[in-house]
């Protein structure tokens, strides 16, 4: 039976970086310039 190689997990892949930035970009644009109590801020994080 052979055994199941290791990759190194999700979190080096480009594009998992590339929208872990973009959320936190979103989140920190939605605490400065949106309303916490609208819901944009819900449908947008």
């Amino acid at each position: 039976m052979k055994k199941i190689r290791s990759t190194g997990g999700y979190r080096k892949l480009a594009a998992f970086q590339t929208t872990t930035l973009i959320y936190d970009a979103t989140v920190f644009f939605c605490k400065e310039f949106v309303s916490p109590y609208s819901r944009t801020t819900d449908q947008m994080v």
